[in-house]
């Protein structure tokens, strides 16, 4: 029996072609994603179907919050969810400094809500009889609602729309990262020879800051203090220090406070105030003790360093 022999040169494959026909399936795909983009740009995104029906406005907590509702509604229903213009939104508000920034999030089919950020009050400036609210950023808010707010005396009151000079600021400070039941407690803000930046309180407390380092923990640590039952009486709180914080009772005349605005060209960093014994402080120097003598009629430091006296005279 003769087995068959094959030759394989003469078996002829057919060679398939899928190059061409791939090209042309995604080359008509590509068109179809193109047309169905049109037809979005040109017609859908901007359609009644998605046209801003419902606006949802968070933020708005001052006396013109109704006007500033208004104007972001109305600027807000000539939108469409597929295309929000966040910048038309901010030009309707641009005109009052109170309002910080806006941003906007549609919610297909029909829904849109607005953020609203506020420059929140937090001082008055004061000088010859006039006064003018700024926030904490140094947007100055004229025509703002001042309401419980500490008063910080100038020279004379700023122009334009943000503050700028640096101990102005320091002191705004100041008032700014103070907790919000204590901010209403505050009289005036100021600094004083010796004792850098200081708060007066309403009935006669006097907070020392030293410099306007560490503002937050420094309010944090005088809250602590005044929270306590043996600081009752006191005086003056120290926090130049604030993990050392002093209260002391005796009751000392306030020292006079250095007029806030100095020349806005003159060199230094924001919240430098000329004060000797701050800025010991804030290097990590013990406070200067009081004299000899002296009488301790209120409670003596709060957590004293152990080489500190009990009882420290800003």
């Amino acid at each position: 029996m003769r087995a068959a022999t094959v030759s394989l040169g003469t078996v002829r494959v057919p060679r398939v072609r899928f190059e061409r026909t791939t090209g042309r399936r995604a080359l008509a795909a590509g068109l179809v994603v193109a047309a169905l983009a049109a037809i979005y740009l040109a017609w859908f995104r901007d359609s009644s179907l998605v046209q801003v029906e419902h606006v949802t406005i968070t933020g708005l907590s001052t006396p013109e919050a109704g006007r500033l509702r208004a104007e972001l509604m109305a600027a807000a229903r000539r939108m469409t969810t597929l295309d929000v213009d966040t910048g038309a939104l901010r030009d309707a508000v641009a005109h009052d400094p109170v309002v910080r920034s806006v941003s906007a999030d549609g919610q297909f089919p029909n829904s849109l809500r607005i953020d609203v950020v506020l420059n929140m009050p937090a001082a008055v400036l004061a000088a010859s009889g006039r006064s003018l609210t700024v926030a904490g950023s140094g947007t100055l808010l004229p025509g703002a609602h001042a309401g419980a707010l500490p008063t910080v005396h100038v020279r004379a009151l700023p122009n334009g729309i943000t503050l700028r000079d640096r101990r102005t600021l320091a002191l705004v400070a100041v008032a700014a990262d103070a907790p919000a039941p204590v901010r209403k407690l505050i009289d005036t803000i100021g600094a004083a020879p010796g004792s850098g930046l200081v708060a007066h309180m309403r009935g006669g407390l006097t907070v020392v800051f030293g410099d306007a380092g560490r503002l937050e923990a420094k309010w944090a640590a005088a809250a602590a203090v005044l929270a306590q039952g043996s600081s009752a009486g006191a005086s003056y709180v120290d926090v130049r220090r604030p993990e050392q914080p002093v209260a002391g009772g005796v009751t000392l005349p306030d020292p006079p406070l250095v007029d806030a605005q100095a020349n806005p060209t003159e060199p230094g960093g924001p919240g430098v105030i000329d004060a000797t014994a701050g800025n010991a402080a804030a290097q990590g120097q013990p406070a200067a003790a009081a004299p000899a003598g002296t009488p301790t009629a209120g409670p003596a430091a709060v957590a004293p360093p152990a080489t500190a006296p009990t009882n420290t005279r800003p």
